[in-house]
């Protein structure tokens, strides 16, 4: 999945590499937003937003390199992105995802609440299929997209998340 039809590991690692570096700055922001919520609301804002910006460099770049591998005029599927792209690029997706979510949420803003709901679910998508049911990873996701709500009903999910990202296949709308 990498450009110039190079598939190399090395390539790989790299890109990955650099798009889990993004992610990370993104979750360091959103940690300073976090103490900054209890003092300074005008600074926990600025955090946010910068926060959003590295974490949807992240998504974005991820995404655009396995949309661009799938087939043309079909929207790629959770199915898709989880049989067809490497696992480790996937779970760091999903991960970010996750995080974008968290900070959506902190934002307190009703739409980017929204937008961090639908972001959440394409997270808890993702990690079902790819995590058994009682991961981890899956149960803080739920957690977080339901607000404690502990109910596992994944009915609908998937079809949902497919709907969303056949209307936002290189989350422009993120």
């Amino acid at each position: 999945l990498m450009s110039n039809n190079d598939d190399s590991s090395t390539n790989l690692a790299l890109f990955e590499m650099k798009v889990a570096t993004y992610a990370a700055l993104g979750e360091l922001y959103y940690c300073s937003a976090s103490v900054e919520s209890y003092n300074n609301y005008e600074r926990m804002s600025q955090q946010t937003q910068v926060s959003i910006k590295y974490l949807t460099i992240s998504l974005r770049m991820v995404q655009e390199r396995l949309v661009a591998h799938h087939i043309v005029g079909k929207s790629p599927t959770v199915e898709w992105l989880c049989s067809n792209g490497p696992r480790s690029l996937i779970l760091l997706q999903a991960r970010t995802a996750k995080d974008l979510g968290k900070v959506y949420q902190l934002s307190g803003s009703l739409p980017l609440v929204q937008k961090g709901k639908d972001v959440l679910k394409f997270a808890l998508a993702i990690s079902v299929r790819l995590y058994f049911e009682s991961h981890p990873s899956v149960s803080n996701i739920r957690r977080l997209y339901r607000g404690g709500n502990s109910n596992n009903n994944n009915i609908g999910l998937e079809d949902e998340v497919n709907a969303w990202i056949n209307q936002n296949p290189l989350f422009e709308r993120v």
